[in-house]
């Protein structure tokens, strides 16, 4: 079309034509009368996609391909994996609801528990190889690998049980969460009791914390584990589910629950197994959902006889080869409670946020590195388990208090800790032949009935939230150990760590955090 000059231009028009030579008023004639070049034709180079979004529809392909081949081999249908996925997404979301009633997480449907896209990365934001507080929710399982498999991917695809598939119905009742308070990092380390007056007592041979870190904190003299051997107790650490026939004997079997397993209105779990199915949430679900970060820091978790580097667990309905120590290696999985639960397992929040103890070090460097919630476990003769130790040292509990001589001072010289940290020095279970407990089924704060629980171990809080050198003698378990962490960041309360009877360290402990007794 022939662009029209208006009559105001006429005028500057023709004066300047006749300003320019005549070999010039062929090209002001040409500008005015030609029309504007039509757009190129698209060449079919141009459709040709990019080398980056190439990789993706190939990573793409073969994650597509390696679910259809893990179906066919197994002969089963992909629908309850889907359906596994889509309800572990539906209970985080019901908990990020929850925690934050009057508006979704950060960058969270609070319908589909989906997230939206993350914002750009900081420079001190972690990438990709150090995962952050945006970290999903749910990532998808590895090519080819069942479920309960997990980051490992040791178990053949056939003849492997799956777990259960939950239920709609099966999300557990939330009781209400507080507001956020002013505490961001929690690191908890938990060693092996040889009893509470052995521990604190005057004749106890662990001097560092006795009497280097005990006046520094508050000392939970009634706090007591919830059953005895080891891993009921690290369990209801971190999802308050309580003991059962198998973690009792700290399942020896790396055993699924069976498939018909349905957790109660409360997220209780009343059945025999060891590896819980998917719809039983966990604390690292919880943070995950509210784009916090957790990680679980283990000791010889990577000196294994296959090279895994994170998430080191039996194969499914095998022996569980960790029970003791081996030369070089003293991991124990019983120790690591994030391998029981196929919501970390399945999804990859195990495989990318439970990491060997030497990474330890490096994340406590800097804020932008360190976890909301930081799980520490030493290896069978650095916590006290054993003694002597396989390699002829003496173990015990001064193997234990020399693991914490080592690494407590870098945890309180780290930037997270002196801004808002809390840490929790506590016990697996008590002495063998103590079944005290509290808590649970009574009174707030009241002790439960003789032979209910794990014994007392005791707990030591370092904080600038607490008292230095003070005691309290109100009665506590792991149960209240995981509702104060929930409390801390605003969470609903899971499992038994919302049974009445069961409250968080409270005005008393921790100064100026709470309002009021939760």
């Amino acid at each position: 079309m022939t662009r029209q000059v208006r009559s105001g231009e006429a005028g500057s028009t023709g004066a300047a034509a006749g300003a320019m030579a005549p070999g010039d008023e062929l090209g002001a004639a040409r500008f005015v009368s030609e029309p504007p070049p039509a757009p190129p034709a698209r060449r079919l180079s141009d459709w040709r996609l990019s080398p980056g979004r190439m990789r993706l529809l190939a990573l793409l392909s073969a994650l597509a391909t390696g679910v259809v081949i893990w179906a066919g081999l197994s002969r089963e249908d992909t629908s309850g994996l889907a359906a596994a996925v889509a309800h572990h997404n539906r209970l985080l979301a019901a908990a990020a609801a929850a925690s934050a009633p009057s508006q979704p997480a950060p960058g969270a449907n609070a319908f589909s528990g989906e997230l939206a896209p993350s914002p750009p990365l900081s420079p001190e934001a972690p990438q990709a190889s150090e995962p952050g507080p945006a970290a999903a929710p749910a990532a998808a399982p590895a090519a080819g690998a069942p479920s309960g498999v997990g980051s490992q991917g040791q178990e053949q695809a056939a003849g492997k049980p799956s777990p259960a598939t939950p239920s709609p119905t099966s999300a557990p009742t939330a009781s209400a969460a507080p507001a956020e308070t002013a505490i961001k990092h929690v690191f908890v380390i938990t060693l092996a009791s040889p009893g509470y007056e052995q521990t604190w007592g005057a004749g106890s041979v662990a001097p560092y914390l006795t009497t280097q870190l005990r006046p520094q904190g508050t000392l939970l003299s009634n706090y007591y584990a919830i059953g005895h051997l080891d891993l009921p107790n690290y369990i209801a650490m971190i999802s308050g589910q309580p003991p059962n026939a198998q973690t009792t004997a700290d399942c020896e079997t790396f055993a699924q629950f069976p498939a018909s397993s349905k957790v109660d209105a409360n997220g209780v779990l009343e059945a025999p197994g060891c590896v819980y199915p998917v719809s039983v949430l966990t604390l690292a679900d919880q943070l995950t959902s509210t784009r916090r970060q957790w990680r679980g820091y283990i000791e010889d978790l990577s000196n294994g006889p296959r090279p895994v580097q994170s998430c080191r667990h039996p194969s499914t309905d095998q022996p569980d080869e960790t029970l003791l120590a081996r030369p070089g290696d003293a991991y124990a999985a019983r120790h690591n409670p994030f391998v029981y639960f196929h919501s970390l397992l399945d999804l990859g929040d195990c495989a990318s946020d439970d990491l060997p103890l030497t990474q330890l070090a490096s994340d406590l460097a800097s804020p932008a590195k360190t976890p909301n919630y930081a799980f520490i476990a030493p290896n069978l003769c650095h916590d006290g388990t054993e003694a002597p130790c396989l390699d002829g040292s003496p173990g015990g509990l001064r193997a234990a208090d020399a693991f914490l001589a080592e690494w407590v001072p870098k945890i309180l010289a780290s930037p997270a800790y002196r801004t808002d940290g809390l840490l929790v020095i506590t016990f697996g279970d008590g002495a063998p032949g103590d079944r005290s407990g509290c808590c649970q089924g009574a009174g707030a704060g009241a002790p439960a009935a003789p032979a209910s629980g794990g014994g007392r171990v005791g707990a030591l809080l370092l904080s600038r939230y607490v008292t230095p050198g003070g005691e309290s003698a109100t009665p506590y378990n792991h149960y209240s150990l995981l509702r104060t962490v929930e409390d801390l960041f605003g969470l609903p309360h899971l499992a038994d760590a919302g049974e009445a009877g069961v409250t968080s360290f409270s005005g008393d402990v921790l100064k100026g955090v709470f309002s009021k007794r939760r």
